[in-house]
């Protein structure tokens, strides 16, 4: 009769055969050379989209321009052909600086032929009301 405390034993645990790693190694590189081909389709599929998309400076300046005032923008207004803009983001044009000052922009499309070109202007603020202090009785 056998007893109780007879102990069963799990089989060691084995490695990976030299086939199972091989067969693995091959796998992963092949998985590998898939990523890396398509990682070199998409970048030169983006090359040549940025090629084909260059934009002329002054339409760089443009946008750069549209994203900044559209970003710090606090009121729009939309008509018919035009984009009215108010905002405290306000730029010292000769050095660059944001002075932090209420600015309002106006931009318009103008059709110039059969051409439509896009015409900003900046609105000068309109000059504030000085109050002065009451005198305390």
């Amino acid at each position: 009769m056998p007893s109780d405390n007879h102990i069963t034993r799990c089989p060691k645990p084995r490695g990976l055969t030299l086939i199972e790693l091989l067969v693995a190694t091959a796998l992963a590189s092949m998985l590998l050379v898939a990523v890396m081909s398509l990682l070199k389709t998409l970048a030169l599929k983006r090359k040549v989209l940025v090629e084909q998309t260059a934009m002329a400076p002054w339409q760089q300046s443009l946008e750069e321009q549209l994203r900044w005032d559209l970003t710090h923008a606090r009121r729009f207004e939309f008509a018919a052909e035009s984009l009215w803009l108010m905002g405290y983001a306000a730029r010292d044009f000769a050095t660059g600086v944001i002075t932090h000052r209420r600015s309002e922009v106006v931009y318009r499309l103008v059709r110039l032929g059969e051409e439509l070109h896009v015409e900003t202007a900046a609105v000068p603020p309109a000059p504030r009301a000085r109050v002065e202090p009451v005198p305390a009785a």
